[in-house]
């Protein structure tokens, strides 16, 4: 402190510094959270979320009190003021027709939560999906479930008017966890298998342990949501893992790779 916070931002370019060559004055752009140098090992792997470099910004905040005293760029964005300074990795390009209002949550709660379904899962057409917490991330997660084509598509939270935002944004069935047995409930919907997908978006330990058992055998887990730092998770691990077929995937025999790796004289069974 003090701290200016705020991480979802849309607006126009003022002014750029030397160097930057991705926008310029006059652009309309998105602001987001996320720096990227583009050339470290994370973003080599098409993973820039995870860059590993050090920028200028890191290290001294461009935001000054009047007395000169540095003031802290909260989730390196500081977006609650009325004009923010970042990386140029952090805009991305939108056209003019676009409303600020609408494009600031394209930020961060729509890319987080609809990403998760479509970039992370890459769920496919006719899974079952379950989003617990239908907040601004989690409806995301089922606006993304719809447009990949899941059914069911179970919003899970314990705000009737949240589960009717969910309805909205393409649920087909709603569990009021305070109000129904929410594994029983999911049972019932999946003909007793659980859900191929789990979209866990609300930072809790006990959310994440209670999605698990929500997935059917060697289904998919995906933790959206932030759970404070240090937070453990306890699960039963047999029977949870994908890949839990001692065949894997191959039902009707062995894996064809391992027979021509066999054929060739490369077998791990001769170790």
């Amino acid at each position: 402190m003090p701290a200016v916070y705020g991480h979802e931002a849309a607006g126009v370019v003022e002014k750029v510094g030397p160097g930057v060559t991705t926008v310029a004055p006059g652009n309309h752009v998105v602001v987001s959270l996320l720096r990227s140098c583009g050339r470290c090992h994370f973003c080599k792997r098409d993973e820039p979320y995870m860059c590993e470099a050090t920028f200028a910004l890191d290290t001294e905040s461009r935001l000054r009190t009047r007395g000169g005293v540095p003031i802290h760029q909260g989730l390196r964005t500081a977006a609650f003021a009325e004009a923010v300074v970042v990386e140029q990795s952090q805009v991305v390009l939108i056209p003019a027709d676009i409303s600020f209002d609408s494009a600031s949550l394209l930020a961060c709660g729509v890319i987080t939560g609809l990403g998760a379904v479509t970039n992370t899962a890459k769920v496919e057409a006719g899974s079952s999906v379950i989003v617990i917490d239908t907040g601004g991330v989690g409806l995301n997660s089922v606006q993304g479930a719809l447009r990949s084509g899941a059914n069911p598509i179970v919003a899970v939270d314990v705000s009737d008017a949240k589960l009717e935002a969910a309805t909205a944004f393409g649920a087909t069935q709603t569990i009021n966890s305070l109000k129904q047995d929410l594994w029983q409930g999911v049972r019932d919907i999946t003909d007793d298998y659980g859900a191929d997908y789990v979209f866990i978006t609300v930072g809790s330990r006990e959310a994440i342990e209670q999605g698990i058992g929500l997935m059917r055998r060697a289904g998919t887990v995906v933790i959206v949501g932030m759970p404070p730092t240090g937070a453990r998770v306890c699960l039963r691990a047999l029977g949870h893992c994908r890949g839990w077929s001692p065949y894997s995937r191959q039902q009707d025999g062995f894996d064809p790779t391992a027979i021509r790796c066999a054929q060739a004289g490369r077998s791990l069974c001769k170790r």
